[in-house]
């Protein structure tokens, strides 16, 4: 399947890169279509990293969940002293 570049200023640059890295313009656009899939994917597994670690801390903090928020006794609620 062809894919077509409109934007003569981006072919001119695809072409120049893909000659100074001696590589077809369809090998140049290949690695950098994975080369930012990659890039992604890191960012997406760091950030649910750092959701599961957010739902652990509040598991631990409040074991048996929160049905009104007002009334927990965990850290930073109203009923801990926290305004």
């Amino acid at each position: 399947m062809p894919l077509y570049v409109k934007d003569a200023s981006v072919a001119e640059l695809a072409k120049d890169l893909a000659r100074r890295r001696r590589c077809t313009v369809t090998e140049l656009v290949r690695q950098a279509l994975e080369s930012e899939r990659e890039r992604i994917e890191k960012i997406e597994a760091t950030r649910d990293a750092e959701v599961r670690a957010i739902q652990d801390r509040f598991k631990r903090a409040w074991p048996d969940g929160i049905s009104n928020p007002e009334n927990s006794s965990g850290p930073g609620s109203v009923a801990a002293g926290a305004t």
